[in-house]
């Protein structure tokens, strides 16, 4: 018979070894992606999202444990008042921002995600009042009305494929005047992707605040994963 510390050991080393097999998996996964986003075209990055959703959320609960969307979360909630707000969440995936940003409380939430397949997953959770199935383009409107939200929001979606300084006007335009983006871009791109690197981003976004689109643009840093940071950006729009 097992004493109670040996069995906890073998249990300890079960636990270790599923950890190990799911971040081996979830390494490939973000190899992958990484690889699309910044070689492959849009067809192929919501390919690849579709495929993978169902292993995106069965990893996020042991290895993807993310307090950058637990930190963005706190930044919305202190950067919107009214809990009544109306919200969306750009690049949705399947929900694991939002359940933060709900549990903050609001509950006038809508998704915006071009993967069926990460959208699948995320209206179980009950979170989305309105879900749309589409994507930020640089040359084309969303079906979306101007001025219909207070404040938009997104973690892990600012890089390179995703979305970038090429779709802010097209938030701006879905925005009420006065409304806040907030959203964060892990050092790992600030400091490597050519679009952002070398303070190239912060110069983006400061040139929309000295044409008038943007009223200011705050910053702050936070955690982004484990062992991870990010800067966190806090835009309002001129009112």
């Amino acid at each position: 018979m097992l004493s109670k510390n040996k069995s906890n050991d073998l249990n300890d080393g079960d636990d270790n070894l599923v950890k190990e097999q799911v971040e081996e998996r979830d390494q490939r996964i973000r190899d992958g992606l990484a690889k699309i986003g910044e070689e492959g075209t849009a067809e192929e990055l919501i390919e690849f999202y579709d495929k993978n959703a169902k292993e995106f959320e069965e990893t996020r609960g042991l290895v993807r444990s993310n307090p950058g969307r637990e930190h963005l979360a706190r930044a919305v909630s202190r950067a919107v008042s009214d809990k009544s707000a109306r919200l969306l969440e750009c690049g949705a995936g399947t929900g694991a921002g939002a359940e933060y940003v709900f549990q903050q409380g609001f509950t006038n939430i809508d998704a915006l995600e071009p993967s069926q397949g990460m959208l699948d997953i995320a209206k179980i959770k009950n979170i989305y009042k309105h879900i749309y199935c589409a994507a930020f383009q640089s040359d084309k409107q969303l079906d979306i009305q101007d001025d219909t939200y207070d404040a938009l929001f997104f973690s892990a979606s600012f890089l390179p494929g995703h979305l970038g300084v090429e779709h802010l006007p097209e938030m701006i335009r879905i925005l009420k005047p006065g409304g806040v983006i907030i959203f964060n871009v892990a050092d790992k791109y600030l400091l490597r992707a050519e679009e952002f690197k070398d303070g190239k981003l912060d110069s983006a976004l400061q040139s929309f605040v000295e044409d008038g689109r943007f009223e200011s643009v705050s910053t702050e840093r936070g955690p982004y994963r484990v062992q991870e940071d990010c800067n966190i950006y806090t835009i309002y729009i001129a009112k």
